[in-house]
């Protein structure tokens, strides 16, 4: 039956968050916090589930019943700020991971090794522009990595990670305060 469509992993569920007007990372945490459900990952769009053998009748019966919670929720709250203190552009969004994904490979100014082992110090993203990263920049998901020691961080770079620290997406390299570690 699934020969045919070899792309499609049936263990997993996929939620696209934007549909109830949240991102995926809100859908996420409400999911956990509200209705006892955890889901595998989040991105900026959407939550993903993992189901395996263990899973009984009873689990995916929860989990539709706490997608209408949800979908009602959102529903009544759809003018609210979001969590990230901002309205949602999702169009700003595909924009931003768009540009950054389908873009030149960044311009290295010195070598990955070179790069790691030279000293380095933190500054804030906002002031990072032209400086070359020191620590693999790498946002989850979808754990590519959006910048590698020696590249040059770039506008746009600076501009979709922001965006997705402020959503509440994880990005490793992205410390505390907003800091970036850069060559010195």
């Amino acid at each position: 039956m699934l020969a045919d469509q070899p792309h499609i992993d049936p263990t997993r569920i996929v939620l696209n968050a934007a549909s109830f007007g949240l991102t995926g990372f809100e859908a996420f945490d409400a999911l956990r916090n509200k209705f006892n459900i955890q889901a595998e990952m989040a991105d900026m769009l959407n939550c993903v589930f993992l189901t395996t053998v263990a899973d009984r009748d009873e689990d995916f019966v929860q989990l539709k019943e706490a997608l209408s919670g949800l979908r009602m929720q959102s529903a009544h709250q759809d003018s609210r700020p979001r969590s990230c203190g901002m309205r949602l552009d999702f169009d700003e969004i595909r924009s931003l991971a768009g540009e950054l994904y389908s873009r030149d490979i960044p311009e290295a100014a010195m070598g990955f090794r070179d790069a790691f082992d030279a000293p380095g110090s933190f500054v804030h993203i906002d002031s990072c522009e032209g400086m070359i990263c020191k620590e693999m920049i790498v946002p989850y998901p979808p754990g590519v990595p959006a910048v590698f020691p020696g590249e040059i961080f770039t506008p746009a770079c600076i501009a979709y990670l922001k965006r997705l620290a402020e959503m509440g997406g994880k990005v490793q390299g992205l410390f505390e305060g907003g800091r970036v570690c850069v060559v010195a």
